[in-house]
């Protein structure tokens, strides 16, 4: 079925209690907080709404703390409910969901909020074009929609807002439709009638006019003037003010007696008391962007935003557009670009106001001097203007009434500052930026939230051709995109690359690469000679400058941190605060651009940001709380790392610790994969932190905490990354002089070359171990080290040497009496001896093997010793009894959830399979492995094994017992 079909089942309503059917059956739409967010995505539809959109649209300025994982379970609820025949092999047609947030596809005749606008629209336009009749049939379409309070059973700000404009439209049509029924002299279905609209809105003046009239007209002069009084004493008593004008001079002609208002063409004077302004339309644009490119996406929303509320369905109500990001991100550029464009649309003018949210040198502009300059280019004059705030804001909003206008309000510091500038009539629309996330715009004002982050690389490499020109960057492409990079793909900072390149200030562009190259000289780079407050460093300085002191001290000791991303628990341990503090002012930053929220509890500052917080750091910090700082996070990340280590390396023995005596606690893992993936999350950040240590001096903290990643590295197969952090950590040992650090980096560095494939440097790394551990007599270590090295001269094609190293593994293991080390070096004695062809005598130590492991049941290491033990069983020619402990083993490796050791495993017991003939079996299990394979990064391991396993496949249908092996497994203790 098309998405088309499935969107004509599903039907929403909710001008009263929110519901939805499809197919003609109601549908359970659950709590109320997963029926608000129905409501929102629907009166949103065909867009997409951000989860921070949502969250401050339901619960405003205070979500709870789980609010994510309720979003991910509403979302699933209500999309398991519209669509009933979802399930998992049918993708969503109706609630979508992306990276950016959820798109809810209706068309607009399936919410009826949409038909109820639409039918008012089309009586406002027979209205003005005399059809009355058909006018009034329209509206009253519309009103027959109606059966409640307007999304009844919604809840936050967002519902409050949406149901207050609902039922202001709902009255402003009972409005109009006494207005025609006056003009077709249907007295009697106006005195039916306005009682009740009078008493839902008992201060608005206009309902009482057309009461006194249809009485006047009625011959019921006594009862018009009665009317009168009643408003003038509910408006003296409640506001303490006299009826407006209009009024006035209504009761005057009434009391008067007056002929002409007896006609049905006459209409009640003095309507509007405002003065009347030289009619100009205003132009107030500050000039486009020169070049500017990019930012497509955002364009089109914009626009489809501004012409929809402009023209279509929602025509009915302003539309605002709140666009935030950080400082130098390009907010401006869009709102000024976009709104040039669309000039022909707002005929009665553009309006503009920088309202100096961020400015360095003066205050943010006040809601009084704002109104003021707005209301002076919509032509009022200076003796004209109203000193109170109240009355700038009624005469600003009646001069906008039933016009075209297009209001930019730039550089807003607060939705309280913008609120009063809004315009408050239909076919206007307000585009407000901000460096703040304007949320109580989202919130309460019904905004739509356009969040800009940095260029695409692609987007970035067109801003700087299209200031230096296309010959200079096709002329240096490498330099060229490395340029953009270092610039953090900000807009700002790329355009000022760009100008100074045009005007000589450097030779080209390699030139101006390489004098980015430092990142502590980056921001002076970045600088515009003649206009300080473009540079970037000023630009991010105002945000700063801004920042309550507490927040400020958060912003510059997280520059401290090394990792391009940064969790939750490793900012509070940065910062020696609990997590709750730390989640309190990581939100209150991300609301103000200066950190990104990338996932639930997961946050990253810009590039040229964190250079710029580090800079920060060391102006504003000692010396002495920064190294604190950093020896805080260093700590809880190597505590966290040990956690890890001892899930999913069951028994081997990790590197000594002390106590952790921080606010923050360490992470816990309950199981292999959870502790898998928070490694795979980190291990980039953690191998930042390594060299971090280093250059702070931390040289036991350096080396330990590269070699606590030895078991992630080796289970996922990342020798080069691997290398790189043990490289940093040895150095660390010699600069210690810690012979046990030494040895333990060593002896991990010797796998790490062997899993790239170079066998001769891990033959070289190990032997300076061995040699290491034998002199400080540790026993188990110098056991897994000989194992280790006996492997490696068996791939070096030594095998007489490797056997020797490993009988003397076993001897050491067996003195030293710790099993594990015991298990390792019978596994990896037993690899040899197959090498050799001496399947017996390997089979008995495979088998010693496991049972040194059993105890454990360590998913790793026992998978590992039953594959090897049902390989053993294969080549040796008795593939039946390999299958079982095949299958055994690849349950071990399942459980843990070991993607390398589950593609091993399912490619021997495929080969096995095959020996016995089972041809569909086997075929079957080896491309299960082929497709594991195909999704783990292209190392030479993973290469390797893909050639084992096409090897097989190659010998199927014929059933060969072919001679492929599975390497053994070093230890990375």
């Amino acid at each position: 079925m098309t998405a088309n079909a499935e969107r004509r089942r599903l039907l929403i309503e909710l001008l009263g209690p929110i519901s939805a059917t499809y197919d003609g059956a109601v549908l359970d739409l659950g709590p109320a907080f997963q029926r608000t967010i129905l409501a929102i995505l629907a009166l949103r539809s065909n867009t997409v709404v951000s989860r921070e959109e949502l969250i401050d649209a339901v619960w405003g300025d205070r979500p709870p703390r789980t609010v994510e994982g309720s979003i991910y379970t509403y979302i699933s609820k209500l999309r398991r409910a519209l669509e009933p025949s979802l399930n998992r092999s049918h993708e969503a047609r109706l609630l979508l969901s992306n990276r950016h947030g959820y798109c809810l596809q209706l068309d607009d005749d399936a919410i009826d909020v949409r038909v109820f606008e639409t039918a008012i629209a089309e009586g406002r336009a027979r209205f003005s074009r005399g059809e009355l009749p058909k006018a009034l049939d329209a509206w009253q379409s519309a009103l027959d929609m109606s059966h409640g309070q307007p999304l009844g059973d919604a809840v936050g700000p967002f519902a409050e807002a949406a149901r207050l404009r609902l039922g202001e439209l709902r009255l402003d049509v009972l409005e109009q439709r006494s207005e025609a029924l006056l003009a077709l002299g249907r007295n009697a279905d106006i005195l039916a009638e306005l009682p009740s609209l009078i008493g839902e809105r008992p201060m608005r003046e206009r309902p009482y006019e057309l009461l006194m009239l249809a009485l006047y007209r009625s011959g019921r002069q006594a009862d018009a003037l009665q009317t009168y009084q009643r408003a003038r004493t509910l408006l003296i008593d409640e506001l303490g003010i006299e009826p407006g004008a209009s009024l006035r001079a209504l009761h005057e002609r009434i009391l008067a007696d007056d002929p002409d208002l007896r006609s049905l063409d006459a209409e009640p004077s003095g309507m509007n008391s405002a003065p009347s302004p030289q009619a100009i339309a205003p132009g107030q644009l500050p000039h486009d962007v020169s070049g500017f490119t990019g930012r497509e996406a955002e364009q089109k929303r914009l626009v489809d935003l501004c012409r929809h509320g402009t023209w279509g369905a929602f025509g009915s109500a302003v539309v605002i557009s709140a666009i935030d990001g950080t400082a130098g991100v390009g907010k401006t550029a869009l709102a000024v670009h976009v709104a040039h464009g669309l000039r022909n649309a707002f005929p009665d003018g553009q309006l503009f106001l920088n309202l100096r949210g961020f400015d360095p040198r003066q205050p943010p502009t006040s809601v009084s001097d704002a109104l003021s300059h707005l209301l002076y280019g919509l032509g009022v004059k200076p003796d004209e203007m109203p000193a109170d705030q109240n009355e700038q804001a009624a005469l600003y909003r009646t001069l906008l009434s039933g016009k075209r206008v297009l209001v930019l309000l730039d550089n807003a510091v607060s939705a309280e500052q913008v609120r009063p500038l809004l315009p408050g009539s239909a076919g206007c629309v307000a585009i407000v930026t901000s460096r703040n996330r304007l949320s109580g715009l989202v919130a309460r004002d019904g905004a739509a939230r356009i969040a800009l982050d940095l260029l695409s690389p692609g987007e970035a490499l067109e801003l700087l051709r299209r200031t230096v020109g296309n010959e200079a960057v096709d002329a240096e492409p490498g330099p060229a995109a490395e340029l953009v990079e270092r610039c953090g793909l900000l807009p700002l900072a790329v355009r000022i690359v760009a100008e100074r390149i045009a005007t000589g200030d450097y030779r080209g562009i390699a030139d101006m690469c390489q004098a980015l190259q430092a990142e502590h000289d980056r921001l002076d780079t970045l600088s515009v000679p003649d206009d300080e407050f473009s540079a970037v460093r000023q630009v991010f300085s105002v945000s700063y400058q801004s920042l309550k002191p507490e927040l400020a001290r958060t912003f510059r000791l997280l520059g401290l941190h090394r990792g391009a991303e940064f969790s939750l628990p490793a900012a509070a341990a940065l910062l020696g605060v609990d997590a709750d503090t730390a989640r309190r002012s990581l939100d209150s930053l991300a609301r103000q651009h200066l950190v990104v929220q990338t996932a639930p509890g997961r946050y990253r500052f810009h590039d040229l940001l964190r250079v710029y917080a580090a800079e920060c750091a060391r102006q504003d910090e000692t010396s002495a709380e920064q190294a604190a700082s950093e020896r805080r996070v260093l700590e809880w990340y190597f505590a966290s790392v040990l956690a890890e280590w001892k899930v999913v390396a069951v028994g081997q023995r990790p590197p000594d610790s002390r106590p952790f005596e921080h606010s923050c606690p360490p992470m816990s893992f309950e199981n292999y994969g959870e502790a898998l993936a928070w490694a795979t999350r980190e291990h980039e950040t953690i191998a930042a932190a390594v060299k971090q240590a280093l250059d702070a001096g931390e040289n036991e903290l350096s080396w330990k905490l590269a070699t606590a990643l030895g078991p992630f590295y080796q289970l996922t197969k990342r020798p080069e990354t691997w290398r790189q952090t043990l490289e940093v950590g040895l150095v660390a040992t010699r600069n210690a002089g810690d012979r046990d650090g030494e040895a333990r980096t060593l002896n991990q560095l010797g796998i790490a070359h062997n899993d790239g494939g170079h066998y001769e440097e891990g033959a070289e790394c190990l032997s300076d171990a061995l040699q290491i551990r034998r002199a400080i007599a540790d026993l188990s270590g110098a056991a897994i080290t000989a194992s280790n090295l006996g492997l490696t001269l068996s791939l070096l094609g030594r095998a007489a040497e490797s056997v020797t190293l490993h009988r003397e593994a076993v001897d050491l293991a067996q003195k030293s009496g710790d099993s594990y080390a015991q298990g390792a070096a019978a596994l990896n004695l037993a690899f040899a001896l197959r090498a050799l062809g001496e399947f017996d005598e390997a089979i008995v130590h495979n088998q010693e093997a496991v049972a040194a492991f059993e105890p454990d049941k360590a998913n790793y290491a026992m998978g590992h010793a039953l594959a090897e033990l049902g390989e053993t069983f294969r080549q040796a020619g008795k593939p039946g009894t390999a299958v079982g402990h095949l299958e055994r083993a690849l349950e071990f490796r399942q459980a843990g959830r070991d993607r390398w050791g589950i593609a091993v495993c399912l490619r021997m017991l495929g080969h096995a399979r095959a020996d016995l003939g089972q041809t569909p079996a086997a075929r079957e299990l080896l491309t299960q492995a082929l497709s594991i394979l195909d999704e783990m990064d292209t190392t030479s391991a993973a290469q390797a094994e893909r050639i084992k396993v096409n090897a097989v496949l190659d010998e199927l249908p014929a059933h060969e017992t072919g001679s492929a092996e599975s390497s053994a497994q070093a230890q990375p203790e």
